[in-house]
């Protein structure tokens, strides 16, 4: 008897890094204005950050709340009352998170085996319209194909893509996100304000992407700093916001590109060295279409016009590690060798 098919199936234990974190935010509102201060949904929403693959997050709140969802994947958790400040009163609320987490696989990538924007998931297309927030804005949409013109696959357009950034961008801090359009013609900003740039450039090329935000959790993190004429008091103890593009670059599918990572890097390693891959990075938002350019614009202008100073407090309480057991399992084909292949469509990653 001639034997055609042999599978191995190899199980074995393996162990993986899981990082574990106490996590507070802290938000109060002083109201030194000559009237009750009506506090916003902007003002009032704390982050919910969602449980994945590679995290999962519990959280309560002092206050009794309800979700807003402004749009899939940017969740927020507000009161479910009105809220009026009184004069020289201060509103204080505060949320608590528990969460783990674990490192993501970083691909290989190599421009031998990346693919053209045409094998991109048709479903995906909505990805790259544009909207106040990624503008159809033409010196955009023209630099982008000056840029990438030549550049046959979607990952070699995003290389050079980076570059540009790499050559023309700095990083700088600013009080609040600066649109794309502004962007175009100074390219300085911090990690928001580049993605929002790069994610326009991007869908002006018919590459799907979107800005993913989140929390960074470093223990040498140590933050206080005051903006909004003084009306915006922020500190980051042990833990900080951060924001990155994600990009649809096939055959590989939803890909950061952090380019805080410039500076010294090359254009690939704003891909596999961003923030992103790290347990020690917590994703919160997947922000497609929501204007939140003008809900910060907005809640800076009520809370100067009020005399109402907006104190934010981010700390790290607790972090601890350990490798956990999991099991791995392989299987080996012998004799044969079946070729197939699989596409996979999928929507934004958290």
């Amino acid at each position: 008897m001639r034997l055609r098919y042999a599978f191995l199936v190899l199980l074995f234990i393996g162990t993986i890094p899981v990082s574990a974190y106490n996590y507070e935010m802290t938000w109060s509102y002083q109201n030194n204005g000559d009237t009750a201060y009506n506090m916003s949904q902007k003002d009032l929403g704390v982050p919910v950050f969602p449980d994945t693959q590679y995290q999962t997050v519990s959280m309560e709140t002092s206050f009794e709340g309800k979700l807003v969802e402004l749009e899939p994947g940017f969740l927020k958790m507000v009161p479910l009352s009105p809220v009026l400040v009184p004069i020289d009163e201060t509103y204080t609320i505060t949320a608590t998170y528990q969460i783990e987490s674990i490192p993501r696989t970083v691909p290989s990538l190599s421009k031998q085996l990346a693919e053209t924007p045409e094998e991109i998931p048709i479903d995906l297309l909505e990805y790259t319209q544009p909207n106040a927030l990624y503008p159809d804005n033409t010196e955009i949409t023209e630099l982008a194909a000056r840029i990438t013109k030549g550049e046959e696959t979607a990952y070699g357009k995003i290389l050079v893509l980076i570059n540009w950034f790499e050559e023309n961008s700095s990083y700088i801090v600013t009080e609040e996100p600066k649109r794309p359009e502004y962007m175009i013609r100074d390219p300085r900003g911090d990690c928001d304000d580049l993605s929002l740039l790069f994610i326009s450039m991007c869908r002006s090329q018919g590459i799907p992407a979107y800005l993913q935000a989140g929390v960074v959790f470093s223990e040498s993190l140590d933050i206080d700093e005051t903006d909004w004429d003084g009306h915006y008091h922020y500190v980051f103890d042990g833990a900080g916001w951060h924001a990155w593009a994600m990009v649809y670059i096939p055959p590989w599918g939803w890909l950061p590109v952090d380019l805080t990572m410039l500076g010294g890097m090359s254009s690939s390693e704003a891909v596999t060295e961003a923030f992103y891959w790290y347990q020690y990075t917590v994703v919160a938002w997947n922000i497609t279409s929501h204007d939140y350019i003008m809900d910060e614009t907005n809640q800076r202008k009520a809370l100067t016009e009020s005399n109402v100073v907006f104190t934010q407090i981010d700390k790290l309480i607790v972090e601890e590690k350990e490798e956990k057991p999991y099991l791995l399992y392989g299987v080996a084909i012998a004799f044969v060798v079946v070729s197939f292949a699989v596409r996979l469509r999928v929507s934004p990653e958290a």
